[in-house]
């Protein structure tokens, strides 16, 4: 149970239940002078949790009434945890707390330039690793116990880094906490060894682990463009729905009982939000408003206290302020697509050749809808990541490996599609490297390490990549703060060798030295069987390149299955540009309410298949059921590429440069179109691996095909988002109609208005009668077996 105390406007009330006041045993001599010379003291009393609508005790999971400790003034008022105003010195304190009417006292760290280390449980920790803490801190710590008796407080003088996370299911499962600054902790003088001693680097050093890299923190886009003056920005404020909450942060200050650092970022939001994000801006504001304090400066590490408030604001504003602007269609003809000079309309991109287009039809016949496009992703996947460690790419140098996000409504599918693909998986003896889930940034690497391979298929992928990006802000689940770097990372050196740590490398090579010990114990006993002998020698080679500091060609893939309303608005200028979606093949399903399949019956797997996957694995050469290591340590297969192949190649690459030099010009989108390219080769690549080896024109065709609507996709996803932050209301209306038109299934204004809620029904109107005029759209009539004729839109 965590000592911590926040003190928030919830407690008011609560005296309506009265409980007599039990106090915490307290033996204040053993206090060191280091707390009581500080006036950071403060007392508290335990008191109920209650529901503010029925005034009644709140209960937890287990049926236990939940209680809380509340801060007071030796006075008997309340105090907050970051209000040095109801802080006490010492004396006062325990004067208050000797009346009885305080169940104990605590301490306010504040600027103590003091730290606590919470540790919870101590019957649940072995004490070999408490032990190991206790000496990282060189005894340099005073050290007591919690009022519930089952934890304890070790108190160093050191300053806890800001990069520094709290706790970490990684680090000691979250059995141990750092507090530092505005927190106010129990004291006791209950058990207490040592003296506290200035230790920051042996501090530091114990508590690495909770330390996000720097190589991790996405730099913040804070815009330097003033759109109105500070009074103007007021007046807007002041007008807002934001008038109430922002009048009393701005004019009055922070209420005294209040969290002041809650307020500080109440306050910084709304102003990211009416300033476009201008960090100097909000800066000049903030100085003259009635919240202004010393600790605004204060340094907390290479930042001031300020500044940091200032990016975290910016970093959670999911847009910025512009007035209401109407649709025109004045210019509308400059935001409609110039035609792909290659024409891609007579490829059928249900299907495809060879090995995939085989996968496709198992994979679309498990599914009692049809999925065409997530058939397609799907067999994709399997075939990459069954034969991609065991080709290369001759001429063009690419690895196989994919990212892709598969898109589509609850209900429609996602779910057959997905069991097929890792059907494909297990039948190729890869069941182990697929995985659900990521839990971790030190998962994916610990996976990587485990096996050459590894494979995410993951369901509602769109929560885990708002997860990343909220971690990424320094928001909840810092565990996951540096997945996407590590995704990109390993993701890109399936052809290279993979750069880790010393301390993971460590960690590892003493994990394989295990498995050596174990292997070599069967050998000398006579117990070993062939595929023993093949995995000490896989683990020494391993072992080799770790010593040298690498793990030479991982091959790691991710296929994240999403729906629309969770994926569309993570496609952002970032994202699409630099970060991991503009790597990724979208597929998207747009009819979200498919005819099931009559008389449908799930597709078996034929022997002919079985065989042909296995050969893709394997090229035949050994068994792999009973090898628990999936790699591929024999000379790789090279593909090579056709003249034809090579020349067309040469062409695409032209076409796609021009798009890019087009989309600098007009959105600033160039780095999709580039990236387009490499996509090429990569499926290509693909398709040849499992349709005799030699990557030909069929298949440069088909993947530039393919490439390309998803490079379509793209952009009228990424416009789309750009638009509604700029409140450039003709693109993004343009942008997303475009993007929710189909070219198999029809969509009427009513179907579109309600996926679209945000824009008018009239304007979607509007907007597809300009498609149809310029031949982008076509307008057709829906004549169903039941029901009235209806007016659909096609993409053409």
């Amino acid at each position: 149970m965590s000592s911590q105390i926040d003190c928030t406007d919830d407690f008011e009330d609560l005296t309506a239940i009265e409980q007599p006041i039990k106090q915490s045993n307290l033996n204040t001599d053993n206090i060191p002078k280091e707390f009581k010379e500080h006036s950071n003291w403060l007392l508290w009393k335990r008191e109920p949790v209650t529901d503010p609508k029925t005034g009644k005790q709140k209960v937890d999971n287990t049926g236990e009434l939940k209680w809380t400790k509340v801060p007071y003034q030796a006075n008997g008022q309340k105090a907050a945890s970051t209000k040095s105003s109801t802080w006490n010195n010492f004396e006062s304190i325990k004067s208050a707390y000797d009346s009885g009417k305080f169940s104990g006292i605590g301490f306010a760290i504040g600027d103590s330039g003091l730290t606590c280390i919470d540790i919870d449980h101590e019957d649940q920790w072995k004490p070999s690793e408490l032990g190991a803490i206790y000496k990282g801190l060189n005894n340099k710590y005073y050290k007591e116990t919690s009022p519930s008796g089952s934890g304890y407080h070790l108190w160093v003088k050191a300053i806890k880094p800001d990069n520094m996370g709290c706790k970490s299911k990684n680090f000691h499962n979250s059995l141990i906490e750092v507090y530092n600054s505005d927190r106010f902790i129990t004291m006791t003088g209950n058990s207490s060894i040592g003296t506290i001693q200035e230790c920051q680097e042996e501090f530091e050093q114990v508590f690495e682990p909770l330390i996000k890299q720097a190589k991790n923190i996405i730099p913040l886009p804070i815009s330097t463009v003033i759109n109105h003056d500070n009074e103007t920005v007021l007046d807007i404020i002041n007008n807002s729905e934001q008038s109430a909450k922002f009048g009393d942060l701005h004019y009055s200050g922070s209420n005294p009982s209040a969290d002041s650092s809650g307020e500080d970022m109440t306050y910084m939001n709304i102003l990211a939000f009416y300033t476009s994000g201008n960090a100097q801006q909000m800066d000049s504001i903030y100085r003259q408003s009635a919240l202004v304090r010393a600790k605004w400066d204060e340094n907390r590490g290479p930042l001031t206290y300020g500044q940091i408030t200032i990016n975290k604001a910016v970093a959670e504003c999911k847009g910025f302020y512009s007035p209401k602007v109407e649709v025109t269609f004045e210019n509308m003809n400059e935001v409609v697509e110039e035609n792909d000079p290659f024409n891609i309309k007579g490829v059928d991109l249900t299907t495809a050749p060879g090995l995939v287009g085989e996968a496709i039809d198992y994979i679309n016949g498990c599914s009692r809808f049809t999925r065409n496009h997530l058939a397609v992703s799907a067999a994709l996947m399997a075939i990459s990541n069954i034969g991609g460690m065991r080709f290369k790419d001759e001429d063009q140098g690419v690895t196989a490996n994919l990212f892709c996000f598969n898109v589509a409504g609850s209900a429609t599918g996602k779910e057959a599609i997905q069991q097929a693909q890792n059907n494909l998986m297990v039948a190729a003896g890869m069941g182990m490297v697929s995985y659900g889930t990521i839990k971790s940034e030190q998962e994916i690497y610990r996976n990587i390490t485990r096996h050459q391979a590894t494979c995410y298929t993951i369901d509602e992928f769109g929560i885990t990549l708002n997860k990343i990006e909220q971690a990424s802000k320094g928001g909840s689940a810092s565990y996951m703060g540096g997945v996407i770097g590590a995704l990109m990372s390993i993701y890109s050196k399936a052809n290279g060798n993979l750069v880790l740590g010393a301390d993971v490398i460590g960690d590892l090579i003493d994990e394989l030295s295990k498995q050596i010990a174990a292997i070599t114990k069967k050998i000398d006993n006579n117990e070993a069987k062939d595929y023993h002998h093949t995995k000490l020698a896989s683990i020494v080679v391993l072992i080799e390149s770790l010593r040298k500091g690498y793990i030479a060609n991982p091959f790691l893939s991710v296929s994240g299955y999403t729906t629309p309303t969770t994926f569309n608005n993570l496609v952002t200028y970032q994202q699409a540009t630099n970060g991991f979606i503009g790597r990724a093949l979208i597929f998207e399903e747009k009819d979200n309410n498919p005819i099931r399949k009559p008389s449908f019956k799930k597709a078996a797997m034929t022997d002919d298949l079985k065989a042909k996957i296995l050969t893709l694995r394997n090229g035949g050469k050994y068994e792999i059921s009973h090898y628990d290591r999936v790699e591929y340590n024999d000379e790789l297969v090279p593909i090579k590429t056709s003249d034809e192949a090579n020349k067309l190649l040469d062409d695409l690459y032209l076409i796609i440069h021009n798009k890019a030099k087009l989309a600098m010009e007009k959105n600033g989108l160039e780095a999709i179109a580039r990236r387009s390219f490499e996509l090429v080769l990569k499926v290509s690549l693909v398709l040849a691996m499992g349709d005799g080896g030699v990557r030909t024109l069929e298949h440069v065709k088909w993947a530039y095909s393919l490439v390309s609507k998803d490079l379509d996709n793209k952009v009228r996803l990424t416009t789309a988002n750009m638009a509604e932050q700029e409140n450039d209301a003709t693109t993004e209306l343009l942008s997303k109609v475009r993007h929710k038109l189909d070219n198999k299934v029809g969509v009427s204004i009513g179907v579109l208005s309600n996926k679209l809620r945000r824009l008018k029904k009239d304007d979607i109107q509007k907007a597809l009668n300009h498609l149809v005029k310029n031949n982008i759209a076509v307008k057709k009539v829906s004549r169903p077996l039941r029901g009235p004729e209806t007016i659909v839109y096609l993409q053409k």
